[in-house]
């Protein structure tokens, strides 16, 4: 299998992933378990306050199906920006209380885990149209990249152009990776790792570390469908350049600094980074 497509099966799945933890994909059929006892899929840790099977995640060809496991505590699945979808403790001899994603993504996880930024982040593989529209410039639509929009990956690219997102004559400077990584934590609220990385020369390193390999990849990415030069001096403004003529980040991209539900998976993902 090539990378082209490996990079597009990776959209086709759908993604579960603990706070700060890579993602699982899974095919149709599979489930997931998930909370602090030994015997399940996706542990969550020992704290005492979670049951040891919270919850199920399971593909189904018609979405994904979320059901309380626990006895003890109902489960949230938050899907947009109005209040969470509440499953009732489970009842004995009873059936389990679920809920059905369809399109989109949800965090699923107790009050204090949505609160906390702790919660299970299930991530749905976007649509893909009937008939793709050419990209600009006329390229083949072989050649397009799509990033998911709920990935660290995907605020550092749309942080990057940011600057010349709001002033398309493109006299602004663009970024740096720290600038990026800081902006980031800024953008999501994560002032304790703001303080972290201040105080502490090996937490910064380690961040800057990861910016850098969030650029590294998305510069991999283009470079494997042809958008830009296949080597490391590729810089900033031509990764820009490629993102906005593409299409793969455009205007309509800066309503999410203001979407919740985006704004609270991103929190999600950066308050666990390190």
């Amino acid at each position: 299998m090539d990378d082209a497509r490996g990079s597009l099966d990776e959209l086709d799945a759908v993604e579960v992933s603990a706070a700060g933890e890579a993602p699982r994909r899974l095919a149709t059929g599979e489930t997931v378990v998930f909370g602090r006892g030994p015997d399940v899929d996706l542990p969550l840790g020992d704290d005492r306050w979670m049951s040891r099977r919270m919850g199920e995640i399971t593909v189904l060809a018609e979405g994904v199906r979320i059901v309380n496991l626990s006895r003890k505590q109902a489960l949230l699945v938050k899907t947009g920006t109005g209040e969470p979808h509440r499953l009732r403790a489970r009842v004995p001899d009873s059936p389990a209380d679920g809920h059905l994603l369809s399109a989109g993504s949800a965090l699923v996880g107790s009050a204090t885990m949505l609160e906390q930024r702790r919660a299970v982040h299930v991530a749905m593989p976007p649509a893909r149209p009937a008939e793709p529209e050419p990209p600009p410039g006329g390229i083949s639509t072989e050649a397009r990249v799509r990033l998911k929009q709920e990935t660290r990956e995907f605020m550092v690219a749309l942080l990057m152009c940011r600057p010349w997102l709001e002033r398309p004559e493109r006299i602004d400077r663009l970024p740096t990776q720290p600038e990026i990584g800081r902006m980031a934590l800024e953008t999501t609220s994560a002032h304790h790792l703001i303080s972290e990385i201040d105080r502490n020369l090996e937490s910064r390193e380690r961040f800057h570390r990861k910016i850098h390999d969030h650029v590294k990849t998305l510069r991999g990415k283009l470079a494997r469908h042809g958008l830009v030069k296949a080597d490391d001096v590729v810089g900033h403004s031509a990764i820009v350049s490629a993102l906005l003529h593409f299409d793969i980040i455009g205007p309509r991209h800066l309503a999410l600094f203001g979407d919740e539900h985006w704004l609270s998976v991103q929190e999600n993902k950066w308050w666990a980074c390190m």
